[in-house]
């Protein structure tokens, strides 16, 4: 491509802004592979209105297929000028680095650039707010600027709702040096408020700006769910929590939905009762009895490898008991 440039456009960019520059871009984008299509070209215009018969800009719409980003594309122009007179007069490339991606222009450079993402707001239909952002600000330590360690964990515990000793094994983390920046935990909205008197007069405490999600309708983080630094103890007890929450679940409100088939057995015929707890369950009425009559009486459930009632949890196997 670089013969096809006008002499002039050589000595402007010369074949360091081209030959050299170009597969640099290439490896800052990641690409792979690109195509490009032209458009119905457009002429200048003269000074008297007319269409110059010796420029035309042609259109381009180029796709990039990278590794890193996917595919992309970007709609550039690429200006022609006729060399030349009469029938050795060709179209040769009057080259400009837009041509490449839009805007880049003498000077800029392309570069790929990692943005950290943060999550959205959530709003109701009605454009209430179930999900957003406040300022807080995330207090820390700078252990070289501590005059006491007991003092500041002491002083610290009480406004951050912590232990004196939590806040110690933060700061004696194997990463932490004498002038590192050594996160204890976020405050925001009244909290950080109350707080920030009481942190400004403790030595080597700092507080780092940061962005806090916040549920203005109160319930809306146990809806929409929400994210939160737990410890060990934290982490069991919500663990405890959870599967009490799913067994109550079961025993009330699912367990409403579910309908238990039971297949006969030894000439007994099937019934369907609703799930409705497991006390429920075990007195399901069940018909039993031979061909000529039948008897109907409560029902329990034991484990058996052959008759089997299905439920929207799963199969169950159950066995009419004597």
């Amino acid at each position: 491509m670089w013969d096809l440039f006008t002499e002039e456009s050589r000595q402007r960019v010369g074949t360091g802004g081209f030959i050299d520059r170009l597969p640099r871009i290439a490896e800052e984008m990641t690409l792979r592979s690109l195509e490009a299509t032209t458009g119905p070209s457009t002429r200048e215009k003269l000074p008297s209105g007319s269409p110059d018969p010796r420029s035309a800009t042609v259109p381009l719409d180029v796709t990039f297929h990278t590794t890193r980003v996917g595919d992309f594309t970007r709609s550039t122009t690429l200006s022609l000028v006729m060399v030349g007179e009469k029938d050795k007069a060709v179209w040769r490339i009057s080259w400009s680095p837009e041509a490449i991606l839009p805007k880049l222009s003498a000077g800029r450079l392309v570069r790929m650039t990692r943005v950290a993402t943060s999550r959205g707001r959530i709003i109701a239909r009605e454009g209430t707010e179930l999900a957003t952002f406040i300022d807080g600000a995330t207090v820390g330590a700078v252990p070289g600027q501590m005059r006491s360690e007991d003092g500041l964990a002491t002083s610290l515990a009480p406004i951050l709702g912590l232990r004196p000793d939590e806040i110690k094994a933060k700061l004696h983390q194997s990463w932490v040096r004498a002038d590192t920046f050594v996160p204890i935990r976020t405050l925001a909205g009244a909290s950080l408020t109350a707080a920030r008197p009481k942190l400004a007069v403790i030595e080597g405490v700092q507080l780092q700006a940061t962005r806090v999600r916040s549920y203005p309708t109160g319930l809306a983080s146990q809806t929409l769910g929400y994210l939160a630094e737990a410890g060990d103890v934290e982490a069991q007890k919500r663990a405890m929590l959870s599967a009490s929450a799913f067994a109550n679940a079961l025993r009330s409100n699912v367990g409403r939905l579910a309908i238990a088939r039971i297949s006969p057995l030894q000439g007994s015929s099937a019934t369907s009762a609703p799930l409705r707890s497991p006390s429920a369950f075990s007195a399901a009425s069940c018909s039993a009895g031979s061909s000529e009559s039948t008897t109907s009486r409560p029902w329990t459930g034991a484990v058996s490898p052959s008759n089997s009632a299905t439920s929207p949890f799963g199969s169950m196997i159950v066995r009419r008991q004597p």
